[in-house]
């Protein structure tokens, strides 16, 4: 990669289109961070915690929690359409969230405080997504086990817990909103299983089929392909970067895991559509 242009911190130019009407930043320690529980003072100096972050998170997780009792209670007696509750929230919810991050980067030219910085609406954006982690891991464990996967779920999940915990306290959390903007295919499966008249008329189960493959290929190769490798691009420049320097590896690993997606979904799609011609 020597030969490949990157990025350093002290080249940037100044920012652009600045906020300043939100903070990016924990700027008073004593107003962000748990002291109580961090006792190393040049640890604390670094984390990025507050009592507002554990409000907003319990907030979410009871907000979907008791969303999804509603919907058990009134709207979906099969485990398989339950499963989707929760996803079809989060799906809804962090793509619009992750707007602002997304414009407050690109608009700014990624400049760097704002790729390595943090915002209250990214923060709400990753807390909700964090809440919603957590959320499914518990509630799928308990009410609908058969659907959680060991790979694409708890693995999963809990891989990006992680991340999304480690960007948080690192005040990092711009680009991981941004990021959230890939979602949106999820919506449109999460809505083919939850309200599938929505989308055809009685009798048209195959035109059905067929205009949601569409609808989520096209999202998903926007979103999760195209997208997430300018995304990706953008990180690598940052590669020599002491903040950034090993994002874009999380990101081609990413890339990894939604190819192997598109590809299984492909062959599903496939099949399904084998089965239909022998019908006809």
């Amino acid at each position: 990669f020597a030969l490949l242009p990157y990025r350093l911190a002290e080249e940037e130019p100044p920012r652009k289109y600045w906020d300043p009407t939100e903070s990016t930043g924990c700027d008073d320690a004593g107003d962000y961070v748990l002291l109580r529980l961090v006792a190393n003072p040049d640890l604390r100096t670094r984390l990025c915690l507050s009592l507002w972050d554990l409000v907003c998170f319990s907030m979410c997780c009871i907000a979907l929690l008791a969303a999804y009792l509603v919907a058990r209670t009134y709207v979906y007696e099969s485990s398989k359409q339950r499963s989707w509750v929760l996803t079809c929230l989060n799906s809804v919810v962090t793509p619009l969230l992750a707007l602002r991050s997304l414009f407050r980067i690109v608009n700014n030219e990624w400049e760097y405080g704002f790729v390595s910085g943090g915002s209250r609406s990214s923060r709400i954006c990753t807390l909700f997504f964090m809440a919603y982690l957590c959320c499914e891991l518990v509630v799928g464990h308990v009410d609908y086990r058969k659907q959680v996967t060991l790979i694409m779920g708890y693995v999963h999940h809990f891989s990006y817990l992680l991340l999304a915990s480690h960007l948080l306290v690192a005040n990092r959390t711009n680009i991981m909103a941004m990021t959230l903007l890939e979602e949106l295919p999820t919506l449109v499966l999460a809505l083919s299983r939850l309200a599938p008249g929505w989308f055809a008329k009685p009798g048209q189960s195959q035109v059905q089929r067929r205009s949601l493959d569409y609808a989520f290929a096209l999202s998903f190769v926007v979103t999760r392909i195209l997208f997430h490798l300018y995304v990706q691009y953008n990180l690598f420049l940052w590669r020599k970067d002491s903040k950034l320097g090993y994002y874009w590896v999380v990101c081609v690993l990413a890339l990894a895991m939604n190819l192997h997606w598109l590809l299984a979904w492909w062959k599903s799609a496939k099949r399904r559509r084998e089965k239909d011609r022998k019908r006809e």
